[in-house]
């Protein structure tokens, strides 16, 4: 009577019913139990597990099948995009940001063959860098969006394989290239053009000779040179202690799941602390998977594939690892590059407000020359530097003040990842074409003339008819 029969017909004490363990062997004695939730139920690579019903729908996952997160009804990661406002921003941002920046590319690509002064060379070869940078940015987010439409609500089954996978190395090498390419070229913009006011006023075009072609294609080459190292130093295999922040071993029921370099660690010194050499903390990943991940099975079971979880892998948005911890061992790496951005932002902060103050000064003497084109042509210059000056302050300052606070341990911004990477950084891909050429601000205006003449055309003709009628 003290016993518990099994389905089987064995017999266990009825402290260990309901226990999430399996005692019985047929798992009869957790079958019915209202406090524990049943793992793989319907995979064949892993056996029955059980796990406390409070650990279902909390956001971690605790099943080797997922069924305990992907299964919840507004559980985790059921998107790669987190809901379909995120998604149609990222279709509208990316179309409006791709197709505005190759206007803007053709433009300046013609025009190039037309200059005849080295201030207009340079402006002219910036604004291409910076729309291609700006344009890399739109079919970062049209690929980002495709992808969420292809896994839909399947993400979370999939999310392991997306997060390792190479499609989310690329996308992240080309927000990454595409974002530094843009503020890169604007800080050497805003640089070129505060000099050149600084030296000699706003007007006195200088020809073009062979050292300004030589100049320019300096800075360009450099710019590209640094926005690709940028990129691509957190992927190099040789870095990878660096930058690699967890293994997946996929359909391996020991490790579940991204297993960091501490939980191998501790799992081998555990085990092995007594037979073997312990591991250190700053063990390699080489040496993880060769004295860890290895001997743990024989050789028969010894073929899981083993995949990076790497630094674009931190999220499902595949963006550059801003949000780091105090124990990430990329901090100092992604607070370098916050630190470069943040002196851009400065840099150009501090160059427009030159140029402002010039411009103010040349409207006040225009004013007093009574010569409304100039006038009018200053304000508008000093519209677009306001403008510009705002819309870096709105899209890098908030980011930079939310990447400390997440680095402090003061808020957890992980989940800010998609409106960052879908709305505040790209943003910039879509107004900066309308900032620093008025190549589509003359065709809108253009448009709205013609619009405005059809409308008083057909007003007209309609008068005209209602007046024959009466």
């Amino acid at each position: 009577p003290s016993l518990f029969e099994c389905n089987n017909g064995n017999c266990i004490a009825f402290a260990e019913v309901c226990n999430l363990v399996d005692n019985c062997g047929d798992g009869s004695d957790e079958s019915n139990c209202q406090n524990n939730y049943i793992c793989n139920k319907n995979s064949s690579k892993y056996g029955v597990s059980h796990i406390p019903k409070s650990s279902v729908c909390d956001g971690t996952i605790d099943c080797a099948d997922l069924s305990d997160e992907c299964d919840c009804p507004n559980g985790y990661h059921r998107s790669i995009l987190h809901g379909s406002h995120f998604a149609g921003l990222a279709w509208v941002i990316g179309i409006l940001g791709v197709v505005f920046n190759a206007i803007l590319l053709r433009k300046n690509m013609s025009d190039l063959r037309k200059i005849t002064s080295s201030m207009a060379l340079i402006n002219r070869a910036l604004i291409i860098i910076i729309s291609t940078g700006d344009g890399l940015v739109g079919w970062y987010l049209l690929m980002i969006a495709g992808y969420n439409a292809h896994y839909k609500d399947r993400y979370c089954w999939h999310h392991r394989e997306w997060l390792v996978s190479s499609s989310c190395d690329v996308l992240g090498l080309i927000s990454t290239i595409g974002s530094q390419i843009s503020l890169f070229a604007m800080t050497v913009l805003s640089l070129c053009r505060g000099f050149s006011i600084g030296r000699r006023g706003i007007h006195m075009p200088q020809p073009v000779y062979k050292r300004n072609v030589a100049y320019v294609l300096c800075v360009v080459i450099g710019i590209l040179i640094a926005s690709v190292s940028i990129a691509v130093i957190p992927i190099i295999p040789a870095f990878e202690d660096n930058f690699v922040n967890a293994l997946y071993i996929r359909n391996n029921p020991l490790f579940k799941g991204f297993t960091k370099r501490s939980d191998f660690i501790n799992l081998s010194n555990a085990y092995y602390g007594r037979l073997l050499k312990t591991i250190s903390i700053h063990a390699t990943w080489d040496n993880i998977r060769k004295r860890v991940v290895k001997t743990f099975f024989t050789n028969d079971h010894n073929t899981f594939p083993i995949f990076k979880l790497s630094f674009y892998g931190n999220d499902a948005v595949c963006l550059f690892k801003y949000f780091v911890s105090a124990d990430d061992p990329q901090k100092w790496f992604s607070w370098g590059i916050l630190i470069i951005n943040f002196c851009c932002f400065v840099t150009i902060t501090v160059s427009y407000i030159a140029v402002n103050i010039v411009s103010i000064k040349s409207t006040n003497t225009v004013s007093q020359r009574s010569d409304r084109f100039k006038e009018n042509r200053s304000k508008q210059l000093q519209q677009k530097i306001s403008a510009i000056i705002l819309t870096d302050f709105l899209c890098w300052m908030p980011f930079i003040i939310v990447c400390g606070l997440h680095t402090l341990g003061i808020i957890d911004a992980t989940s800010y990842y998609a409106f960052f990477s879908i709305i505040v950084l790209p943003i910039n891909s879509v107004i900066n074409p309308l900032l620093y050429d008025d190549t589509l601000t003359n065709t809108f205006s253009r448009l709205r003339t013609c619009s405005k003449k059809h409308l008083k055309v057909s007003e007209m003709s309609f008068v005209a008819k209602s007046s024959q009628q009466a």
